[in-house]
């Protein structure tokens, strides 16, 4: 019988919320001029992009197992969470709007989630289609990346990667196929739910247990992790962002 939580993946997702407040702390650093730091190329382009494909496969991987766990009764709860998250990217992209307008986030990791957590019970019975689908669209993303046909298509559709200012932005292509990805390795990593020898960690450390703790609450903690950061930077200025 599969587990109600798997200890690895919230550690592995803990890391992820890690590395991505301090990316973001960086980033709003950089924003407001108060550091200086490459970070749209190098290094740091690719810490932040290992991040957001750690955030994204993982949560295709999760949502099977927890298919696994519920049932077909998972399906329905799936599509309901998928909307929720969707709305909640609707409502960081509001706020964007009205406070960073030049920056507003039009399809971010949220909205993404969304989509993804939605479709995914439709492959639940052809799961083998997942892993040649997620990389038909990884491919196509990184293809049209570098493709002029991109400007007949409205940027804020959401589907192919522009190169266009923004905080956040995570295009169907190819960010949807690093969820079907995540789907499709959950069966070999995990068949029928059961995780292979090696996995179904066990710990009692206190680093793992914290980084646990935060895989656990990874949406709660995307969601107001920048306001504090940006409280923190408030309060490094004396009380004033230039916005």
């Amino acid at each position: 019988m599969a587990r109600t939580r798997y200890a690895e993946l919230d550690i592995l997702r803990g890391i992820a919320v890690m590395g991505m407040i301090l990316f973001h702390f960086l980033f709003d650093l950089n924003f407001f001029g108060l550091f200086s730091i490459e970070l749209n190329s190098g290094p740091w382009f690719w810490f932040a992009r290992s991040i957001a494909f750690l955030f994204v496969f993982l949560a295709g991987l999760s949502c099977v197992l927890f298919s696994h766990r519920k049932g077909e009764g998972s399906y329905s709860l799936l599509r309901e969470r998928g909307i929720r998250i969707f709305l909640a990217g609707m409502g960081v992209t509001l706020v964007t709007f009205l406070l960073f307008p030049e920056y507003t986030i039009w399809f971010g990791v949220l909205h993404l989630m969304g989509v993804g957590l939605f479709i995914a019970p439709s492959l639940f019975s052809r799961m083998h289609y997942t892993l040649p689908l997620g990389v038909i669209l990884v491919g196509i993303g990184i293809l049209f990346s570098h493709s002029s046909f991109l400007g007949i298509i409205p940027q804020w559709v959401g589907v192919f990667p522009f190169p266009f200012r923004t905080f956040d932005y995570f295009p169907l292509f190819p960010w949807l196929g690093v969820f079907f990805l995540g789907m499709g390795f959950s069966t070999r990593m995990y068949p029928h739910g059961v995780p292979r020898p090696g996995l179904g960690w066990e710990t009692d450390s206190v680093i793992l247990r914290g980084l646990q703790w935060m895989g656990r609450r990874s949406l709660i903690i995307y969601l107001v992790h920048q306001p504090i950061l940006l409280f923190l930077v408030w309060a490094w200025l004396g009380g004033k962002i230039p916005l």
